[in-house]
């Protein structure tokens, strides 16, 4: 009996014990254990995160989405100081950027300016606009084919989209297999404004706050496009603030009517102010001008403006 009380110690120290609800093993280290896990299931994440990164890249190659930022700086270019400041003190404008609507839109003859107001809004977005804050854009152009399709105007924006939340925490991976999937399928995304919006809307709904997007002279996109374009935007609308501009067109006034507006033709007075204000820095820039006689140049200046008629294209003359 005394040789088998002398094994029981032994025996036991074979054998799990438990202490409340920890189980310990001989020459077990849980520590280590969790560290070991931990380490597993963030390589596993980094390897997730690599795999999600380099598909992403190659949604962005398929998509070859149209960039706009020289057709920005060249248009902004064309804004004199001091002018379009009053379209940021408009109600509609002030309701839009506050976020207490979803959609404004800019119209007005060709050559009001609308395009320079777009660049306008488009730079004072992206100067105000916080570290997670989203913001796409695109200008329509009838002189360069790629931006006159709704296909490559909704590439565009999806693709910066994309880009903007790429470096975030978000969770991008059913999207970007989603979006593989559609690749691997053909050409029908690719080509279709209305499953590019879908997919664009879902970019957006992923963003902690809600994207900008603003889109120019969407009238300029080839006629049977427009309709196709306003129903991508209409899909886009629930998940994005959007700002477009055009003339006002009857397909346009059809495709999105109960929208909120501002009309150029309502803002005569200002859009003149404006034109005075482009031709006395023109005339003030000639040195021939420069040197005419003050009451001659006030008179050249009102002739200019009354012929404009609201069209800063008119007096784009003075270079």
């Amino acid at each position: 009996m005394g040789e088998q009380q002398q094994g029981v110690p032994q025996l036991r120290d074979d054998v799990p014990t438990q202490t409340g609800t920890t189980t310990t093993m001989p020459g077990f280290d849980i520590g280590h254990a969790v560290t070991r896990r931990s380490l597993e299931t963030g390589v596993d994440s980094q390897e997730k995160k690599w795999e999600h990164a380099n598909k992403l890249e190659e949604i962005l190659k398929w998509l070859d989405g149209l960039n706009c930022a020289e057709r920005q700086d060249v248009t902004l270019s064309l804004r004199q100081p001091d002018t379009c400041m009053w379209l940021f003190d408009t109600t509609p404008y002030m309701m839009w950027r506050d976020r207490q609507s979803s959609f404004l839109w800019l119209r007005g003859k060709p050559g009001a300016g609308k395009s320079v107001l777009a660049s306008s809004v488009i730079d004072s977005l992206e100067k105000s606009r916080g570290k997670r804050e989203v913001l796409a854009f695109f200008h329509c152009d009838f002189r360069n084919e790629r931006s006159t399709s709704a296909a490559e105007v909704m590439r565009s924006i999806l693709s910066q989209l994309l880009c903007q939340l790429r470096d975030t925490d978000l969770d991008l991976g059913s999207l970007i297999n989603d979006l593989v999937t559609a690749k691997e399928r053909g050409g029908a995304t690719r080509d279709s404004a209305k499953q590019l919006a879908t997919f664009a809307s879902r970019t957006a709904m992923l963003s902690s706050q809600t994207p900008s997007v603003v889109v120019d002279a969407l009238d300029e996109c080839i006629c049977r496009d427009i309709e196709a374009l306003l129903e991508g935007l209409v899909v886009l609308e629930g998940h994005a603030r959007l700002f477009v501009t055009s003339r006002p067109l009857q397909v346009i006034k059809d495709g999105i009517s109960g929208h909120t507006f501002v009309s150029l033709d309502d803002m005569a007075q200002e859009v003149s102010a404006d034109i005075g204000l482009h031709v006395a820095r023109k005339l003030d820039a000639c040195r021939r001008l420069r040197k005419l006689d003050s009451e001659f140049k006030t008179k050249i200046m009102s002739v200019l403006c009354h012929r404009a008629d609201g069209m800063f294209r008119w007096v784009a003359m003075f270079n």
